[in-house]
């Protein structure tokens, strides 16, 4: 009896020290209900950004008249540093942005009436979106598909000549007379 209480006493000091800090759940409240959990419509802005602890690298640095050079050098490249990340940070806001990737459900309704082999085949294409217009995205896939479905209708074909032939493969470009 004493190791089963003594375990429900650990169990529920465990569970104390994990409960949510109130703080954050009333900012998981207030984002429950949007698109997507972190975007805020009317800032036009993720709550987490992309690389969030950049900032935290320039903080406390100070550039002063008293640094030498090396050190202004130094102060230097981590400004240039942290601009490339802010860079890519807003690259990639424009990114979700551009393509109406915040709204869930218009994707989920999509997806729910295209195929099953066809959802697959596009979440596999989906990496190659990012080197693409949208327009250049969604042409390329159409194209994609059509090419599918030429080689499947030509693989049906291939394989009725062969059961006509009696097993017997016909060679390619070969015309019956």
């Amino acid at each position: 009896m004493q190791a089963i209480s003594d375990h429900l006493e650990r169990r529920s000091r465990v569970n104390e020290e994990q409960e949510m800090d109130p703080k954050l759940l009333k900012v998981m409240h207030l984002h429950q209900n949007e698109a997507i959990a972190g975007w805020m419509p009317k800032r036009e802005d993720f709550v987490y950004e992309w690389d969030n602890e950049a900032e935290d690298v320039i903080a406390e640095m100070e550039i002063t008249d008293e640094d030498c050079d090396k050190d202004k050098e130094v102060k230097q490249r981590v400004l240039e540093i942290y601009n490339s990340k802010l860079d890519e940070r807003k690259k990639r806001k424009e990114f979700v942005v551009n393509r109406n990737l915040l709204d869930l459900k218009a994707q989920e309704q999509t997806d729910k009436k295209r195929p099953r082999d066809e959802k697959e085949l596009r979440d596999k294409m989906r990496p190659f979106s990012r080197f693409h217009t949208p327009q250049d995205h969604e042409e390329m896939m159409k194209g994609v598909l059509e090419e599918r479905t030429t080689r499947q209708v030509q693989s049906c074909s291939n394989r009725s000549i062969e059961e006509e032939n009696g097993g017997r493969k016909s060679p390619p470009f070969a015309f019956a007379c």
